[in-house]
């Protein structure tokens, strides 16, 4: 495989060899790119260039049978790419067969960064197998904080945005992989979607056209304002749940996420953060399937609307998972959605909806968002007032939304250190022409933990006038509820929710809980343990999968 070098800091011009290399990449596209290729930038020193070829010509889109590269070489600090100016992105290209790696990604400094993202563009797999065969791992993306100052915040400006449908309903995207990303004072992490058309109009449910292998690894954002992953349109080929090590499994594993910051709203037209819609979900999954999100950490993600929950299973999703995870002081905790087929991306794509009726539509034929799994998360002083609001809205540990079934979580543990009143177990909003009946969703095995709440009605009055029955599509059973200031032998209301195993009583912690949510996963760990002689040993259901410590049983809450 040929090699050409870069060396933004020689003073002559060379011809590309290790002894006379290019001084740009500009260079290199000029002479031409033949692949495979190794592509070398030399490392200690800066470059500006911004790239832009959304034909099979880019020199990302490799269609040899060897993966080209593009890396840097010698000693020091990655290179840094900056962009030619700060509304253009530094690439936005066609992608296959190609690893990208060694390499830190800057916006102009000193100014608000404007562009759709650093890296985007499309992914294509080969015609014949789907493979795009995409490694983009070991990158940084590296703002400052004019880079996310003002309005700035409030777009989509993303690290990694990679839209395998954007070139037609042929293209299938296999296999990418991104790993070991690191992002500071950015707006949003990383965007992968597949190809959402489908090739079984019969049915919404099933692979269809959807990416295998789309994995995210070790990706770790801090002063980050919108969303850290953000998975569309994915499925697993093998569904083994093995995110890590099966290359055709689609998820993520190992992300940190921290953010804390607060301009992702307007202060003067939209002072309680809710009339203007936003990426906002650290972590987000729409149009999966059997795809697995699963040791992470989401902090600090503050109020915006629609949703700005910490963890959420969006439209169109079948048989997800998400376990392992710790998520705190972030404006909202987790919560599954579905929305009318007449909003979807199928509505505005020419598909119609097969069925007039909503519990066919939705649930039979999978258009809705149906057996998902949340298991195995803290959540600490999520959903508590990060707002001006107080009167009229209410701060929620788990949500629900709409065409929704059998979604479960189970095996959770909710701690609340703040509120004395005005927080809910439940928000949701069931729909009237739905089949009353089904199950939305499942809480299960979980434990309510709450410092100075001092009243018990855990489902809001306004949600018990406006649904009344239709609270009944959801389920509460084997868990705890308690809260310090509650009197002895209190039980909490939970109006017309459909109850089973319920224990009013302290979980009884190996330690004293804490007012501050622990620093991190492990610190958690270590603090949030069961005593010898919690009434939350044996009692719940029975869960195969296992926690955190690795073992399965029939606890509740997140430790077996």
């Amino acid at each position: 495989m040929t090699t050409i070098y870069v060396d933004p800091s020689s003073a002559v011009a060379g011809n590309g060899t290790a002894d006379s290399p290019y001084r740009s990449m500009s260079e290199v596209v000029a002479a031409g790119v033949t692949h495979p290729v190794t592509i070398a930038i030399k490392r200690g020193t800066k470059f500006v260039w911004s790239y832009r070829d959304l034909t099979t010509a880019s020199i990302f889109c490799n269609q040899s049978d060897t993966q080209s590269v593009l890396t840097s070489y010698g000693e020091g600090a990655y290179p840094v790419w900056i962009s030619k100016d700060s509304a253009t992105e530094h690439c936005n290209a066609i992608y296959q067969n190609m690893e990208i790696h060694g390499i830190q990604l800057s916006p102009p400094p000193g100014k608000p960064f404007t562009a759709s993202g650093y890296m985007v563009g499309s992914p294509r797999g080969n015609p014949l197998t789907g493979e795009c065969n995409l490694n983009i791992h070991d990158l940084d993306f590296i703002g400052d904080p004019a880079s996310v100052s003002g309005s700035s915040g409030r777009l989509e400006v993303t690290c990694i945005k990679l839209l395998a449908d954007k070139l037609g309903s042929s293209n299938i995207a296999h296999k990418i992989l991104i790993q070991n990303i690191r992002g500071d004072h950015v707006n949003c992490g990383i965007f992968v979607r597949g190809n959402l058309f489908l090739s079984d109009t019969s049915t919404y449910l099933g692979d269809q056209k959807k990416s295998y292998g789309v994995r995210v690894l070790d990706a770790s954002f801090t002063n980050i304002i919108n969303y850290g992953v953000l998975l569309a349109g994915t499925a697993s080929k093998n569904k083994s749940r093995d995110v890590r090590n099966d290359e055709w499994e689609s998820g993520w594993d190992n992300i940190y996420y921290s953010s804390y910051r607060t301009n992702v709203y307007d202060p003067t037209t939209d002072p309680f953060a809710w009339a203007t819609a936003r990426a906002d979900v650290p972590l987000w999954m729409t149009f999966c399937t059997h795809t697995t999100g699963q040791n992470f950490e989401v902090h600090g993600s503050g109020p915006a609307a629609p949703d700005r929950y910490a963890v959420d299973i969006d439209w169109h999703c079948n048989n997800c998972l998400i376990r392992w995870g710790y998520t705190s002081n972030n404006a909202k905790s987790l919560m599954f959605i579905q929305g009318n087929f007449a909003s979807s991306w199928y509505a505005g794509n020419g598909y119609t909806a097969p069925s007039s009726d909503p519990y066919t539509l939705y649930h039979d034929y999978g258009v809705g968002n149906r057996d998902n799994v949340i298991e195995y998360v803290l959540s600490f002083n999520d959903g508590v007032a990060r707002t001006q609001r107080t009167a009229d809205i209410y701060w929620k540990k788990a949500c629900c939304f709409r065409y929704c079934y059998n979604n479960v979580v189970r095996n959770c543990l909710f701690i609340d250190t703040v509120s004395q009143a005005n927080d809910h177990v439940l928000y949701c909003n069931p729909q009237a022409d739905d089949n009353a009946s089904a199950i939305s969703m499942t809480l299960d095995s979980c434990i309510f933990y709450w410092r100075f709440r001092n009243n018990s009605d855990l489902i809001s009055a306004a949600h018990v006038a406006a649904f009344g029955s239709l609270l009944a599509k959801f389920e509460f059973k084997n868990s705890i509820f308690f809260s310090e200031a509650w009197s002895a032998g209190a039980t909490a209301a939970l109006p017309d929710a459909r109850t089973s195993g319920l224990h009013y009583v302290d979980p009884k912690f190996a330690n004293p809980v804490p007012l501050v949510p622990p620093s991190g996963l492990k610190e958690a760990m270590n603090i949030l343990k069961l005593s010898a002689g919690s009434p939350a040993l044996n009692v719940g259901t029975v869960n195969a999968a296992v926690d955190l410590w690795g073992k399965a049983g029939n606890n509740i809450g997140w430790q077996q």
